[in-house]
């Protein structure tokens, strides 16, 4: 299996914001979700094989709602998807996010 790199830009904000996310866990008191976040993204990211070519800067006023962007970029990709594959991916990515949401 090789790596591929995708530069789409909800692709990238959506990585983006896992990784912003993620490191403001603890800060904003969301430790419980942080387990789920990771899950997700490594779902989101098919394991380390579907990688973004880069980082934006992904920056959220409280955490609920960066949550919400991230379920809302999300929902687009499953959407938007034309591959088998992929769908389930976001789709499973979405599912996990939400179970990560309704622990914290």
């Amino acid at each position: 299996m090789s790596v591929t790199y995708d530069s789409g830009a909800d692709f990238i904000a959506a990585h983006s914001l896992f990784v912003a996310l993620e490191e403001a866990c603890l800060p904003m008191g969301s430790a419980d979700t942080l387990p789920y976040l990771g899950m997700a993204r490594g779902e989101f990211t098919d394991h380390g094989l579907h990688l973004p070519t880069h980082l934006d800067e992904a920056s959220f006023d409280s955490f609920a709602e960066g949550m919400d962007r991230l379920e809302g970029l999300l929902t687009k990709l499953e959407r938007e998807s034309t591959q088998l594959g992929e769908t389930l991916r976001y789709n499973r990515t979405r599912a996990i996010v939400a179970e990560g949401r309704d622990a914290s």
